[in-house]
């Protein structure tokens, strides 16, 4: 079904592409003359060299002379280069910031100084009267010539106009020195300024050179696109040529669908499943007489519209929900699992070869007690139940023997038959006393 599915699939497309194609070859020339148009709008071709009056085959020759066409040089895309310049440019600005603060606060600073030398001169000049008392004599009075003894005065008055004076002289020394860092630092501020002006005129040039580069390859993507729709009529004119590997894919897909369709017809499904249920009933109806189950005398079949069992007889079909006791449902099971891989095999379907059970034989005893009791203990024959046990565990040992001997059965069970065949079909000794999954001696 999915194989048809998928054909069906492809043919559509491949029908859908040769009609596209039969579309553009049904008005091949005008189409050609057309594209030529079109080419010559943007330069592709001259012209001149088009007319109404060319034959299909020079539309074709002067279309496959354009079709070679390549997108001219675009320019070199500048994203990273106009970032690392938007970052230098910002940076640059942030340091001409600092630099004019740091002129601005010296200013300032200049500003207090030079306040600052105007109070010491003042200073100086109402201290210089001083200069007239000679601090090494006794304190007379320049005009009437009266002394006096006070002379720490003068002393005092002496020291603090020595002590402006030499301040004076430490800011007026002070001051070329200021001047010359005010302008140092003014003409980094210019440097600065200059290298902000430089990038500023380097990112209005990579912004025109992408504006550039977008137009020119707008263009070669028109152009692009003119070459493309030349390149699908030039394949078309080849793909729909008598005996083309299309049309030739379509003949074959077309056969494919064609015998898919008569597998899967619904009397074919039908037919070919019936068969198989049969064989796979009549696989059962073998293992049921093995297994002498209570209608081992009639055949038995599968029914997978309602997903379960029957064994039909002369008054109708008893479903395997009505076939009885716990054995015969096992049975049922059992019998089904093995027909259908059986079958499987026969097929060499991609079915897991392994079937798991647990404890079949627990149906056989009824009293929990005594099926636990039995702990991996040799069952000696002779009891009805073991040896129905015994049916159960020789059709296991047979089918993986002669019926399907790629097959896998696995069991998990208390019983341990006698038999040879039994014996060397264990994995492993059986597990009682201190050998278990849990030994008693860790309870």
């Amino acid at each position: 079904m999915e194989l048809l599915k998928n054909a069906k699939r492809t043919l559509k497309d491949k029908l859908s592409l040769l009609k596209q194609y039969t579309d553009v070859s049904s008005q091949s020339t005008k189409v050609a003359l057309q594209l030529l148009y079109e080419a010559s709008t943007v330069g592709l071709i001259s012209k001149e060299l088009i007319n109404s009056d060319l034959s299909f085959f020079e539309c074709i020759s002067f279309l496959k002379s354009i079709s070679g066409w390549e997108p001219h040089h675009e320019l070199k895309e500048s994203s990273d280069e106009l970032y690392k310049l938007q970052t230098e440019l910002i940076e640059t600005k942030n340091a001409q910031i600092e630099l004019q603060e740091k002129i601005s606060k010296t200013r300032i600073f200049e500003q207090h100084h030079n306040s600052h030398l105007g109070n010491m001169l003042e200073r100086k000049a109402r201290l210089n009267v001083i200069d007239l008392f000679d601090s090494s004599k006794e304190l007379e009075c320049p005009v009437c010539g009266t002394k006096s003894q006070d002379d720490e005065t003068i002393k005092s008055l002496h020291y603090s106009l020595n002590s402006v004076r030499e301040e004076i002289k430490t800011i007026t020394h002070s001051s070329p020195k200021l001047q010359e860092y005010i302008q140092k630092l003014s003409s980094k501020e210019n440097d600065t300024q200059i290298i902000i002006d430089d990038l500023q005129q380097k990112i209005r040039s990579l912004i025109t050179q992408k504006k550039e580069s977008k137009l020119l390859k707008d263009r070669n993507a028109y152009i692009s696109k003119i070459i493309g729709r030349i390149s699908l009529f030039l394949e078309s004119v080849k793909e729909t040529a008598p005996n083309s590997d299309l049309t030739a894919e379509i003949e074959e897909l077309q056969h494919k669908v064609s015998i898919l369709e008569d597998e899967l017809d619904d009397d074919t499904v039908l037919d070919r499943l019936s068969s198989s249920l049969n064989i796979v009933g009549n696989y059962m109806s073998n293992y049921a007489k093995d297994l002498k189950l209570e209608y081992a005398d009639n055949p038995y079949r599968l029914d997978i519209s309602r997903l379960t069992v029957f064994a039909d007889n002369p008054h109708g079909s008893t479903p395997m929900k009505r076939q009885g006791s716990a054995e015969n449902w096992l049975g049922c099971h059992v019998i089904t699992y093995l027909s259908l891989h059986k079958y499987f095999r026969m097929k060499d379907l991609p079915v897991p070869s392994i079937f798991v059970l647990d404890q079949p034989s627990q149906v056989h005893f009824p009293d929990i007690t005594r099926y636990q009791s039995l702990e991996g203990e040799l069952m000696q024959s002779g009891d009805a139940d073991i040896e129905e046990v015994t049916r159960l565990f020789k059709l296991f040992y047979d089918y993986c023997q002669f019926d399907n001997r790629s097959f896998q059965i696995i069991v998990t069970e208390h019983a341990n038959l006698e038999e040879d065949w039994f014996q060397d079909s264990l994995v492993e000794p059986p597990w009682r006393g201190e050998r278990a999954l849990i030994p008693k001696s860790w309870i």
